[in-house]
């Protein structure tokens, strides 16, 4: 494992214990390590680590009971398995492929949702834009709110298999608007969900799509900087070395 460098110490610990799982080829059930030997190995105070561990608990991945160690949840473990891979997007090509996956599976939902749109739902999506523009300096709080009107609009197919689909691709999705917030054009999302909420409102499906994949677009383009910065700075690390 490496050595704790300059993240979000919780995001970091969440980040590293997911990779040792997936390294060990751990199945449901098994015992992670303890919150001191996570402790000693990432350099991180057991704080940190258990505050890492109950979010894993939150998504599923672990269950912990007081006085033991956490363990891999009882659950599906081909989907457990997706899960994480889709959690370790670390390059470009896997984010290619994400945004591919992702641009198939939004714009095919919208036209059905638009379909089945209620009012409650529509109140919800409105809530939703309300929240990030309260939030457009809280970065988290954003992302959360970005992400979670996305997920409304694939609720609203009552489609099982898409909200199964949405629930081993959510992750990733949320992961990736908590670094598109950290960036300026984060500001265009407010207008782009306005856009495809008036859209839905009109059922304009023409509509709906063309700023889905606008909204998505500037999304891509963003990400495209972000990880080309990345793969920079690597370069620039190892021409140093």
């Amino acid at each position: 494992m490496k050595k704790y460098i300059r993240k979000s110490k919780a995001d970091y610990v969440i980040e590293q214990i997911q990779e040792w799982i997936l390294e060990n080829e751990l199945g449901e059930n098994s015992l992670l390590l303890s919150e001191a030997e996570f402790s000693q190995q990432l350099n991180v105070s057991k704080a940190t680590v258990r505050e890492a561990l109950r979010k894993l608990e939150i998504i599923g991945i672990v269950d912990i009971k007081h006085g033991k160690r956490a363990r891999i949840s009882k659950l599906n473990l081909a989907r457990f398995m997706n899960v994480l891979k889709m959690c370790l997007i670390i390059n470009k090509n896997d984010f290619l492929d994400f945004m591919e996956l992702r641009k198939i599976l939004e714009l095919g939902a919208i036209e059905n949702a638009i379909s089945k749109m209620t009012k409650e739902r529509l109140l919800n999506l409105e809530g939703f834009i309300h929240l990030m523009e309260k939030n457009l300096l809280n970065r988290e709080l954003f992302a959360i709110n970005d992400y979670n009107f996305h997920l409304e609009i694939i609720k609203t197919t009552n489609n099982i298999l898409l909200l199964k689909l949405m629930d081993i691709i959510g992750i990733a999705l949320l992961k990736l608007q908590k670094i598109t917030s950290r960036f300026p054009s984060r500001k265009l999302a407010i207008p782009h969900h306005k856009d495809i909420l008036n859209a839905i409102k009109n059922k304009d499906i023409v509509k709906a799509k063309k700023v889905l994949i606008e909204h998505i677009t500037n999304t891509e383009n963003t990400l495209i900087c972000y990880f080309d910065s990345v793969d920079n700075e690597k370069k620039l690390k190892g021409e140093n070395k």
